[in-house]
């Protein structure tokens, strides 16, 4: 049913490529509205690919309002030709209407055009989008955290470092609007970010997801953990021993270069891999078409760090109450 093709070649990670080609069929109308599609299993072992690719796939056309993902039920396409036209007639609507308003007060054409210029410039300057600096000493932990708030709408995200602040000190408080960092750095980074008033600190907690996965390790199993940082591994094999008794067989490896032989070399014999949520983002394409091989007949158990509920609500209240002030017209 869905023979869609996988490019190793292409940078584009593999679960975005399948939504991607997902999104076409929907958007085209082969898949249609109220179509059912298979379950993460049936789609992995028909394409040959990781359940957990599959996953983040469903995941990322859900974000976008393409499909709906109901338990007990399935998964169903919930993108609607008639719905997507009913937004752009409302929005020509509203467009002929202020028009009609401009040319009623006896505006050129050409006038018209200029004033839209003007304002629609005026918006962008403008800049209501929310700058945010995500800080935390290892770069695992700032996609994690990355990846659980860019969903939220009108915001710009920069990941740093805190080595990198640390090293080369610079005034960088005006560019931002909010700070988020770790309930371990709070205090370090308050140091740094001496005038800024909106430092947030998150608890992160291993997801119950991961939880389970750790769990669920087997005495046979032979497990590689592979990260980028010394960090990020003290914080899996932490989890690993509070998790789990059972496993032996594990082999904890730091990839800071793009040597693809030398995973190949680490893979021999495993049969799962412990890798950082979101770990496209922080390896290199040789070694994630490595990786990627290695999914098709063994296992990838993503480590995710989720933050906490309320540290997050938290979040996305800090966010809205800036957007808000940024929106209200200054007072002449």
């Amino acid at each position: 049913m869905f023979s869609y093709r996988i490019d190793s070649e292409n940078t584009m990670p593999i679960y975005m490529q399948i939504a991607k080609s997902i999104e076409h069929d929907i958007k085209k109308e082969i898949l249609k509205n109220g179509d059912k599609l298979p379950t993460v299993r049936e789609l992995a072992d028909e394409l040959g690919v990781a359940c957990g690719t599959i996953k983040r796939t469903y995941d990322e056309l859900k974000k976008t309002g393409l499909i709906t993902m109901t338990q007990g039920r399935g998964t169903f396409v919930s993108f609607g030709k008639q719905n997507n036209d009913s937004r752009k007639e409302q929005a020509m609507t509203a467009i002929d209407d202020m028009l009609d308003k401009l040319e009623n007060l006896s505006f050129s054409t050409k006038e018209i055009q200029i004033f839209i210029d003007l304002k629609i410039r005026e918006r962008i300057e403008r800049n209501y989008d929310v700058q945010i600096a995500v800080v935390d000493c290892n770069s695992e932990v700032l996609e994690s955290i990355v990846k659980q708030i860019y969903h939220i709408q009108g915001i710009n995200v920069y990941k740093i470092l805190l080595e990198d602040i640390e090293k080369k000190p610079y005034n960088i408080e005006d560019k931002f609007d909010i700070v988020i960092t770790t309930l371990k750095h709070y205090d370090i980074v308050q140091e740094l970010f001496t005038e800024n008033e909106n430092i947030v600190k998150i608890a992160l907690n291993t997801s119950q997801k991961t939880v389970m996965e750790l769990a669920q390790l087997k005495q046979e199993d032979n497990v590689a953990v592979i990260t980028k940082s010394h960090s990020f591994m003290n914080i899996v094999n932490y989890a690993i021993n509070l998790f789990n008794n059972e496993c032996k067989n594990i082999g904890y490896y730091i990839i800071q270069n793009n040597d693809d032989n030398y995973v190949k070399n680490i893979l021999v014999n495993k049969n799962i891999i412990i890798l950082p949520a979101n770990y496209e983002k922080l390896f290199s394409k040789s070694i994630l078409n490595v990786l990627n091989s290695f999914s098709i007949n063994g296992r990838i158990i993503e480590y995710e760090y989720a933050i906490d509920h309320g540290s997050l609500m938290y979040i996305e209240e800090k966010i809205g109450s800036i957007q808000k002030r940024k929106r209200k017209p200054d007072k002449k």
